[in-house]
């Protein structure tokens, strides 16, 4: 088994998590009435600041994972000579 048999199994894997993981931050940020309140203490009254922060990590979050992606697709983390280097021990 290759480094080319590796990546051509690494490079849809690695695509097909990034996408689960975006669907799955924009669920949640979809819902994210529910994940506040199940996460909300019985004592805090506060419930903008919770939901702002909320918001707040969950986009931080979505635009890294953009970030991750445009890279991705880009070809500049394909070539990246340490990712590479960890292809070749599995």
């Amino acid at each position: 088994m290759g480094l080319k048999s590796v990546r051509n199994g690494l490079v849809p894997s690695r695509f097909m998590c990034m996408m689960a993981h975006m669907v799955i931050l924009i669920s949640v940020l979809i819902n994210r009435e529910e994940n506040v309140n199940s996460c909300d203490p019985v004592l805090y009254q506060d419930q903008s600041l919770l939901n702002t922060q909320f918001i707040v990590g969950l986009s931080i979050s979505i635009g890294l994972l953009l970030f991750e992606l445009v890279t991705f697709t880009l070809g500049i983390t394909l070539f990246n000579s340490f990712q590479l280097s960890l292809c070749k021990y599995l």
